[in-house]
C-alpha cells in the first residue's frame, strides 16, 4: 500500500495558469490528455489551450464574460475549458442532454459571451427559443459549424472549431487571483430550478487535493475517468489532480459497468474514478478475466466493501463532498475506517447542527455545516439568487442539508440527505424541475416527485400523482408523454395515483411522510420499458 504523500499547493497557486506553467516545467513532453487512442503530452494541451484563448480575445470575449461549454466528454471540452481559465473568463458546463425548458432555463440564467456546442447536439439547441440563441454573440461547434444540422438554427455568428484556434500570436494569459470567479457548476439541491455555485479558481482545486490525498496519487499515475466531465468528476477531480502532479487523465467517452475494467486495463488506469452507486453496477456484472486484469490500486469516491475489494483487487476510497464546498471530509487508504467518509480536511471546520442551530453533541445526529479559513475555498453565492445564498449561508457557515455524525476520534458517518433530494448517478435532481414538467399535464392537478431506494445504491425517481376533478390519465400514457419532455435521466421509474398529498402545517407537500409510506401496492413500474421507448 502506497503511503500518502505530503501534497499541498499555496492556496495562491491553485490557479490553472500557474499550475499549467508548472508542467511545462517540468512535464512538458509527458502525456497529460488520453481520450480513447488519442493522447496529448502536457506541451500539446498548453498549446492548444493557448489557442482557443487567443480565440476568444478575438471574440471580444474578456475576464468575467461567461462561456458556456455543452459538450461531451472529449479532448475539446478540456482545451477549451484551460483556455478560457487563462484569460480569466468563466467556465460554465452544461449537461449536454438537455433539451427543450430546461436548456432554455440555463441559457438564460447563464448569459454566455460564447456558447462551445458539440456539432450532434445543435438539433437539441435547436429547442431552444431563437431570440435566446441569437442573443449569444459567439457560438463555436465542434468539429464543424457547417453541418447541415446548423442550417435552420438562429445564431449571431457561428464559427467552426478549427477556426476558433488562433495558433500563433502575443501570449493570451491574463493575471488571475485564486480568488477570482473560474467556474459556475449547475447543481440541483432540494427544490427549485437548478442553481449556478459560483466557484473561486481556489475552490475549483479542492475537491481535487482530496482525492490526491485520498488514493496518494503520483506523477507517474494514470487516471481512469469515465464520469462527466460537466459534472465535476471527471474534470475537477480528474482533469486537476493530474495537472497538479503531471499526471495523465484517460477519459471516456462514457461510463460502461460491463467495460469498466476492461477499459482500465486498456489505458493501463492505476487509479479509477466512480460514484457511490457504481460498485454495486460493477458486482452486478458477470466475473470477466478483466477482473484482475488491470493495475488500478485504488477507486475515488465510494464507501468501503470488502467483497467488492476481494473481487476486484483494489481499494474504494471514500470522501464526503458537494459542489458548494467540495469534498471537505476524506481518509486516505491507510485511514479508512469502515462506514466513515472519513475526518475533516485541511483548511476546514466542519460543525453538525441541530434545527435551532446549536452544534450536537459527539455520536448525535446533525446537518452538515462547513466554512474554510479562506472564504475563497467555498461558494460565492448562487449565480442570480440571492434569497437561496441568504438560506444556504448564515453566519459564514455552509448549510448542506444532508445529516450525519462525528465518532470519537473525529471520523465522520453519513446519515441521511434531506427528503427531497434525488441523487442519481452521482448527479442532483430538484424534483421540482420534474413536477414542474408533469403540472403542465391537463388532467395532472399537482404532483410530487421523490427519492426511492434502488438495489444498485442509486436513487430511483418516484412521482405521486393527483388528478383533476373528471379527469383520467394512466402512468402509460403519462410516460410516453414525459418521454419528449425531459432528459431520459429524470424520467421517472415508477408513478402512482393519489387522491392527494400530505401536508405539512405551512401548506407544503410533506415530502418526508410519503418517502417513509414508500411506495404504494398500486405504483406502476417502467423497468419493463427501456427507458425512452414508447409505452
Amino acid at each position: 500500500m502506497k503511503s500518502p504523500p505530503r501534497f499541498d499547493i499555496a492556496i495562491e497557486d491553485r490557479v490553472i495558469a500557474k499550475q499549467l506553467a508548472a508542467r511545462m516545467r517540468d512535464s512538458a513532453d509527458r502525456p497529460f490528455i488520453r481520450v480513447e487512442d488519442a493522447v496529448w503530452s502536457y506541451r500539446e494541451v498548453d498549446a492548444l489551450s493557448r489557442a482557443f484563448a487567443r480565440g476568444l480575445l478575438a471574440q471580444g470575449v474578456q475576464a468575467g464574460d461567461h462561456v458556456v461549454l455543452m459538450l461531451p466528454n472529449c479532448a475539446e471540452f478540456v482545451f477549451a475549458w484551460l483556455g478560457t481559465a487563462l484569460i480569466g473568463a468563466i467556465i460554465i458546463p452544461i449537461d449536454p442532454r438537455l433539451s427543450g425548458a430546461l436548456l432554455e432555463y440555463m441559457l438564460v440564467d447563464s448569459r454566455p459571451r460564447c456558447l462551445v456546442v458539440a456539432q450532434e447536439l445543435l438539433p437539441a439547441l435547436g429547442t431552444a427559443p431563437g431570440p435566446i440563441l441569437a442573443r449569444i454573440p459567439c457560438v463555436v461547434v465542434v468539429p464543424d459549424a457547417t453541418q447541415p444540422e446548423a442550417a435552420d438554427i438562429k445564431l449571431t455568428h457561428r464559427l467552426a472549431w478549427r477556426d476558433m484556434l488562433i495558433a500563433s500570436g502575443p501570449d493570451p494569459e491574463r493575471a488571475v487571483s485564486y480568488r477570482d470567479v473560474a467556474m459556475v457548476m449547475y447543481t440541483s439541491g432540494s427544490t427549485g430550478a437548478p442553481k449556478g455555485v459560483i466557484m473561486t479558481s481556489a475552490h475549483t482545486f479542492s475537491s481535487g487535493m482530496a482525492m490526491v490525498r485520498g488514493v496518494a496519487l503520483d506523477a507517474q499515475d494514470v487516471i481512469y475517468a469515465p464520469l462527466p466531465l460537466f459534472h465535476g468528476m471527471s474534470s475537477r477531480i480528474g482533469v486537476l489532480p493530474a495537472l497538479m502532479l503531471g499526471a495523465c487523465v484517460a477519459i471516456a467517452k462514457r461510463f460502461s459497468a460491463s467495460g469498466y475494467w476492461q477499459q482500465a486495463a486498456d489505458c493501463e488506469a492505476t487509479v479509477a474514478l466512480v460514484v457511490p452507486t457504481m460498485p454495486g453496477l460493477l458486482m452486478a456484472q458477470e466475473p470477466s478475466p478483466f477482473d484482475r486484469a488491470h493495475q488500478v490500486r485504488a477507486l475515488f469516491n465510494a464507501p468501503r466493501n470488502d467483497a467488492f475489494e476481494a473481487r476486484f483487487g483494489t481499494m474504494l476510497v471514500e470522501s464526503y463532498g458537494i459542489t458548494e464546498i467540495g469534498h471537505v471530509i476524506s481518509a486516505p487508504l491507510h485511514e479508512r475506517r469502515p462506514g466513515s467518509c472519513g475526518r475533516i480536511q485541511p483548511l476546514w471546520q466542519v460543525r453538525l447542527v441541530n434545527e435551532d442551530g446549536a452544534e450536537v453533541a459527539q455520536g448525535e445526529v446533525g446537518e452538515v455545516t462547513a466554512r474554510p479559513t479562506d472564504r475563497a475555498l467555498m461558494l460565492q453565492g448562487y449565480l442570480n439568487k440571492p434569497e437561496a445564498t441568504n438560506e444556504a449561508i448564515r453566519d459564514g457557515w455552509f448549510h448542506a442539508a444532508d445529516y450525519g455524525y462525528f465518532d470519537a476520534d473525529g471520523y465522520f458517518f453519513f446519515s441521511f440527505r434531506k427528503a427531497e433530494r434525488i441523487r442519481r448517478i452521482g448527479e442532483s435532481i430538484s424534483g421540482q424541475d420534474i413536477e414542474g414538467v408533469v403540472a403542465k399535464h391537463p388532467a395532472v392537478a399537482e404532483c410530487a416527485a421523490l427519492p426511492c431506494a434502488s438495489s444498485t445504491g442509486e436513487d430511483e425517481i418516484r412521482l405521486v400523482v393527483v388528478l383533476q376533478t373528471a379527469q383520467s390519465l394512466t402512468a402509460h400514457a403519462l410516460h410516453q408523454w414525459l418521454q419528449t419532455r425531459l432528459p431520459r435521466f429524470m424520467i421517472p421509474r415508477f408513478i402512482e395515483f393519489a387522491q392527494d398529498l400530505p401536508r405539512t402545517e405551512s401548506g407544503k407537500v410533506a415530502k418526508r411522510v410519503l418517502i417513509t409510506a414508500g411506495l404504494s401496492a398500486t405504483a406502476w413500474d417502467s423497468t419493463p420499458l427501456p427507458h425512452g421507448a414508447a409505452a
